[in-house]
């Protein structure tokens, strides 16, 4: 028994909407041999591109561009700021910057690395380190 389809009901395939506007059906064979956890395992084995070396050796890290006394003068403002916005002393809407001027100065303290210094190639941190 044929089905007849609407172009408005959908497709036997559960597609709703006109033929000429569905997308078409890819053609040729998927590659099912291939899973997540074969390619897992074989990270790190002899001939694979990825070796354990080699992901060690391409790990990103922030370059720090702040010395220890501006992280820990960070930390300690950034936490007065929030003391001094929830005890009530600022009110809304500076209420908001306040939280934001915290968080950044807190992340940045303990991150080690300040975005505006990258960008005016700036750096509070002694050369030798």
């Amino acid at each position: 028994m044929a089905t007849a389809v609407s172009p408005t009901r959908g497709h036997a395939s559960g597609v709703v909407g006109p033929p000429e506007l569905r997308a078409p059906r890819p053609t040729g064979t998927l590659r099912r041999d291939v899973s997540i956890a074969a390619a897992i395992s074989s990270i790190g084995q002899e001939g694979s591109f990825e070796t354990p070396d080699r992901l060690e050796a391409t790990a990103m890290k922030l370059p720090t561009n702040e010395s220890t006394i501006d992280r820990v003068l960070r930390i300690v403002l950034g936490l007065a700021v929030a003391a001094v916005s929830l005890a009530g002393a600022i009110v809304a809407p500076w209420l908001y910057v306040a939280w934001v001027v915290a968080a950044i100065l807190v992340v940045t303290g303990i991150v080690g690395f300040c975005p505006l210094y990258a960008i005016f190639r700036l750096s509070t941190k002694s050369r030798a380190h």
